[in-house]
């Protein structure tokens, strides 16, 4: 099962950017995944708290938004659901191999929960705040 070995690398991504960020908690990981990734979401879920298990992001809820593949007809110019990658147009039947989108892997954004200094100084002044830098960058892993 690759999945486990894509999450243990989006461990890596997503406690680097909680370094980074000085944030003591990741509350959530998003990510994008294209229905031609060759990646099995339900598959990350299953590994997701193992692999963030000993770490900040232990008790984070991974979100995954699918992409349906689609593809582009040169002759109906026009972009059509594509089930394979390479497949007919349903509108004119032409073989279209130029695929807009649906091998995504993208980390679209990673909540943290960073201290934040309190005005008023005292026993339990820090406070939990969502962190200034808690969005990312896509960025394809895949494709």
């Amino acid at each position: 099962m690759h999945e486990w070995s894509l999450m243990l690398a989006l461990r890596e991504q997503v406690l680097e950017r909680a370094r980074v960020a000085g944030a003591k908690r990741v509350e959530r990981i998003v990510l994008r995944v294209g229905s031609l990734a060759g990646v099995d979401g339900q598959a990350l879920q299953l590994v997701h708290q193992a692999a963030m298990a000993g770490s900040l992001a232990a008790a984070s809820t991974l979100e995954i938004e699918g992409v349906q593949a689609q593809a582009y007809c040169t002759a109906c110019q026009a972009p059509f659901a594509a089930q394979h990658g390479w497949c007919a147009c349903p509108g004119c039947g032409v073989i279209s191999s130029t695929l807009l989108c649906g091998r995504e892997l993208d980390l679209i954004a990673v909540d943290l929960i960073c201290d934040v200094p309190s005005l008023f100084p005292g026993p339990g002044a820090a406070a939990a705040a969502p962190c200034a830098a808690a969005a990312t960058q896509p960025r394809t892993g895949a494709g």
